[in-house]
């Protein structure tokens, strides 16, 4: 029996250090190289942070069409690592997608500037998620492929 309870409160304490050591970090990340000659993103928040009770934590980027023409942009949700219990879905300025759409086109009118979303759902379960949207120009895949990292923390 005394076994059992130094090892529960091992557990706890690495429990604890792990959720406390996982507050909002200020270092600025590192963005992906400029999205090409049609369209920039632009970090409005990367990391999410919130309780767990709150419905939804939510990453942020800003895409712009810097062309004076109409353009499609595919974004792709991957590389999802969530505690068991949550969910995410991306977000664009027409709607939530949901959780199970991995993958959709986007149609920028021209000099545009739209919020796109990572929105994480704890449920009520503290723990710290992470996810990538690739993000690129239909008509020039090649060039303007690049992938944001998102993460959420929720206490």
């Amino acid at each position: 029996m005394k076994n059992f309870k130094l090892l529960s409160l091992a557990l706890f304490a690495v429990i604890a250090l792990t959720i406390a050591s996982c507050g909002t970090d200020d270092t600025p990340l590192t963005p992906p190289t400029p999205a090409g000659p049609n369209f920039s993103v632009v970090e409005i928040n990367y990391t999410a942070a919130g309780n767990a009770t709150e419905a939804e934590l939510v990453g942020k980027v800003s895409v712009t069409n810097t062309s004076a023409e109409d353009i499609t942009l595919h974004w792709v949700r991957q590389n999802v690592v969530t505690p068991t219990g949550w969910t995410t879905a991306v977000c664009d300025h027409l709607q939530c997608y949901t959780p199970i759409l991995e993958a959709n086109d986007l149609l920028i009118e021209a000099n545009t500037t739209i919020e796109l979303k990572m929105n994480f759902y704890p449920d009520g379960i503290a723990g710290t998620g992470s996810s990538d949207l690739l993000i690129y120009d239909t008509a020039d895949q090649a060039n303007t492929e690049a992938t944001y990292s998102f993460s959420a923390v929720a206490r």
